[in-house]
C-alpha cells in the first residue's frame, strides 16, 4: 500500500542524542522516520509511513514512536497527539496529464514515495519539454497538442517512475537494505550507477 507523509516541529529533551548539521534515518519495514536539530533547539521530524502501520499502530504519533525504538533512536516522549501534519498517500498518477488547454506536469501529473530531488527533476525536465507546445497552444489549441504532450510527458517519466518504484520496493526489504548497505560500504563503486541514475 501507499505511504502516506507525517511530519511535526518539536523541542526535545533529547536535543542533544541529534546533533545539528546531521540527517538521521530511522529505517524500518513500514517506512522511515528522518530527524534534524534546526535552530532553537527543535528537531524536524519527517516521516514516510505504510497507512496499515498507522491503523495498526493506533496513531502517527505511536507509529513514529515504534520505529525509532525498533531502529535504537531515542523515544522522543514531547510527542503529543496532534502534533502532526500529514499528507495524502505519496503514490498517485493523473490518469491523462493533459486537458482542453491544460497541460499538467510535475508532482501534479503522478507521484510516487519521495526521493531526494526526484520530484524537482522530474517537474523542470517536464517544464522544460512542455515549453515547446505551449507558443503554438496560444494561438491554436488541437487535439495534437494533447497527443504529442502525452508522448513526451510518458518519454520523460516513465523510466524515472519505475525506477523510483522499483528502489521504493527494494527499501521496504529490510534484508535487502542490509545486504545493499554492507555491499556498497565494502565496495563503494557498486553505488555509482545507483546514484547517477537517480540523479539523471
Amino acid at each position: 500500500s501507499s505511504r502516506m507523509g507525517v511530519g511535526a516541529l518539536l523541542a526535545s529533551d533529547h536535543v542533544s542524542d541529534y546533533p545539528t548539521g546531521v540527517i538521521h534515518m530511522a529505517i524500518h519495514q513500514s517506512g522511515y522516520v528522518g530527524l534534524v536539530r534546526v535552530e532553537e533547539d527543535r528537531v524536524n521530524l519527517a516521516a514516510a509511513i505504510d497507512r496499515d502501520f498507522i491503523k495498526q499502530s493506533g496513531s502517527p504519533t505511536a507509529a513514529v514512536q515504534a520505529i525509532l525504538k525498533a531502529s535504537g533512536f531515542p523515544v522522543l516522549s514531547e510527542i503529543a497527539e496532534g502534533s502532526f501534519k500529514g499528507t495524502i498517500p505519496f503514490t498517485r498518477k493523473t490518469l491523462r496529464p493533459v486537458g482542453n488547454r491544460v497541460f499538467v506536469l510535475g508532482d501534479a501529473a503522478g507521484y510516487l514515495e519521495p526521493f531526494t530531488g526526484e520530484g524537482m527533476a522530474n517537474a523542470i525536465a517536464d517544464a522544460i519539454a512542455v515549453a515547446q507546445l505551449v507558443p503554438q497552444g496560444l494561438f491554436q489549441w488541437d487535439h495534437s497538442l494533447e497527443q504529442a504532450w502525452l508522448k513526451k510527458h510518458h518519454e520523460i517519466t516513465d523510466g524515472r517512475l519505475y525506477w523510483c518504484r522499483w528502489l521504493s520496493q527494494l527499501l521496504r526489504l529490510p534484508v535487502a537494505v542490509g545486504i545493499g548497505l554492507r555491499l556498497f560500504h565494502l565496495f563503494p563503486a557498486v553505488a555509482r550507477p545507483i546514484v547517477a541514475r537517480l540523479n539523471h
